[in-house]
């Protein structure tokens, strides 16, 4: 699908702010993301991913996991790397991740130098014809 002809869906905070240690994965308070019919990602085809870096001390990358539901809904599957960014300030950053499984987490990890952040989620859809 080629971008630009596209409509977004309403912003989820999926990753609640909270400081990422160097080499690891986000915790604290996440939002699953939920592509059925009355999820919050209703039939998205992709997905606008918002890093939001509000404290940082050395240039880092951060790495945006999927961790999808498992199909007997007992839990998420191992995480997928789906997406990265470098983060080289306090400002926002954008990955746009396609494949998206049906319901899951999105999960940040900091890479070389830990940095705090939070996470928003908009669904991508083909626009109207």
């Amino acid at each position: 699908m080629a971008r630009g002809y596209e409509r977004f869906g309403t912003a989820v905070v999926v990753q609640a702010s909270v400081a990422i240690a160097a080499a690891a994965f986000s915790g604290g308070t996440q939002t699953e993301f939920d592509k059925t019919a009355s999820g919050n990602a209703d039939g998205a085809f992709s997905a606008e991913i918002e890093i939001d870096v509000t404290a940082w001390t050395a240039d880092a990358r951060c790495e945006v996991y999927q961790e999808a539901k498992q199909h007997d809904g007992a839990g998420y599957a191992f995480p997928k790397l789906v997406g990265s960014v470098a983060v080289t300030q306090v400002d926002k950053y954008t990955v746009i991740v396609d494949g998206l499984s049906e319901k899951g987490l999105i999960t940040l990890k900091a890479i070389t130098t830990g940095f705090t952040a939070s996470a928003s989620f908009r669904s991508i859809y083909p626009a109207d014809a």
